[in-house]
C-alpha cells in the first residue's frame, strides 16, 4: 500500500496535477480534466487537473512512463477483515489493454486451440448470451465468406440496410440479423471495425494454427504468437502496422501474459454428460 501511495504522489507531482488516485473496475473517466492509464497491477491511475490539459496525449504518455517505473505495485488493500484483490482475469485484460495501446492494435487477446473461450482481451468485452461477440462474429465471418463477403466488404455495410443487403447476397437470416445488430450498436464508434479485425484474425488462426503467423486481408491484419503449447496471443489490426515494431513489444509482454493465463481458473465442465453448454468468457 505504501508503494502505491508513493506512486500516486509521484504522478501528482510530476504531472502538476491537483490530485492522483487509483481505480479498480468501472468505466474509463470521460471528464477531459482527468487523464488515466492502466497499470500492470490490474488497476488504473487517474491524474486530476483543474483544467483539461492542452496536450492530453503527451500527458498520458508521460503517465504511462511513470507507471512502468512502478510495474511491481499491486492494488491489494486490507480493510479490517475485508480484503480487496484484483482478479487474475482483470489483470490479464489490463495487460492486454496496455499492449494494444502501445503498439497500437485494434485488439489484443488470448485464445486456445480447443475451445471458443476468449481468455483475455483488450477493449470493452461485449457478450451475446454469455459468449464473446468476437467468437460469434468469427462464426458469422466463416458463413459470410461462403457467400462471397470478406471482412472488408462487411466493414463497408450501412446499419440501416445491412440485413437486407446481406440477405440479398445469400447470407442466412440469423447471421444477417446479428451483423445488422452489431453495426447498429457500434454506430460511429469504430468498434465494428475493431471487432471485425479480431474476428478475421481468429478465423484465420482457427483455419491454420501455427506457432507464429502474420495475416493480412485488405486493410485488416493480425500477428499471432503461440505459447504454453495450446494458447496464442493475437494482435489484430484494422489498418497498416509495422510487423517488426509490433512483434518486439509482443515478445516483451508475453512472459507476464503467459504467467497470468496459466494462473486463470479452469472453465467448469458441463454438469450433465451429453448436454450442450455454451462456454462463457472467464471472469
Amino acid at each position: 500500500m505504501t508503494a502505491l501511495l508513493r506512486l500516486l504522489e509521484l504522478v501528482r507531482r510530476d504531472l502538476g496535477a491537483e490530485d492522483a488516485r487509483a481505480e479498480i473496475g468501472g468505466a474509463e473517466p470521460a471528464d477531459p480534466r482527468l487523464v488515466s492509464a492502466p497499470h500492470r497491477g490490474g488497476f488504473r491511475v487517474v491524474a486530476v487537473f483543474a483544467e483539461a490539459p492542452a496536450e492530453p496525449e503527451r500527458v498520458r504518455a508521460r503517465l504511462c512512463e511513470l507507471l512502468d517505473s512502478f510495474a511491481g505495485v499491486t492494488a491489494d488493500v486490507e480493510l479490517g477483515e475485508v480484503r480487496v484483490d484484483v482478479s487474475i482475469a482483470r489483470r490479464l485484460d489490463s495487460e492486454l489493454e496496455l499492449l494494444a495501446e502501445r503498439i497500437p492494435a485494434a485488439r489484443a487477446f488470448v485464445v486456445d486451440k480447443d475451445s471458443p473461450v476468449i481468455w483475455g482481451s483488450s477493449g470493452k468485452r461485449q457478450l451475446d448470451e454469455g459468449v464473446d461477440v468476437i467468437v460469434r462474429l468469427t462464426d458469422v465471418l466463416f458463413r459470410a465468406r461462403r457467400a462471397g463477403l470478406d471482412a472488408e466488404a462487411l466493414s463497408a455495410l450501412e446499419a440501416e440496410s445491412a440485413e437486407r443487403s446481406l440477405a440479398a447476397r445469400g447470407l442466412d437470416p440469423w447471421s444477417a440479423r446479428f451483423l445488422a445488430k452489431e453495426l447498429a450498436r457500434c454506430r460511429d464508434t469504430g468498434e465494428f471495425r475493431r471487432e471485425l479485425a479480431a474476428s478475421m484474425a481468429l478465423a484465420r488462426l482457427r483455419a491454420d494454427w501455427p506457432s507464429r503467423a502474420v495475416f493480412r486481408e485488405g486493410s485488416f491484419g493480425a500477428l499471432t504468437r503461440g505459447f504454453a503449447g495450446i494458447y496464442a496471443l493475437v494482435l489484430a489490426f484494422d489498418g497498416t502496422f509495422s510487423e517488426l515494431h509490433a512483434e518486439g513489444l509482443m515478445l516483451r509482454a508475453l512472459p507476464l501474459i503467459e504467467r497470468l493465463v496459466l494462473s486463470l481458473p479452469p472453465v467448469e465442465p458441463p454438469d450433465k454428460p451429453g448436454k450442450v453448454v455454451r462456454l462463457r468468457a472467464p471472469r
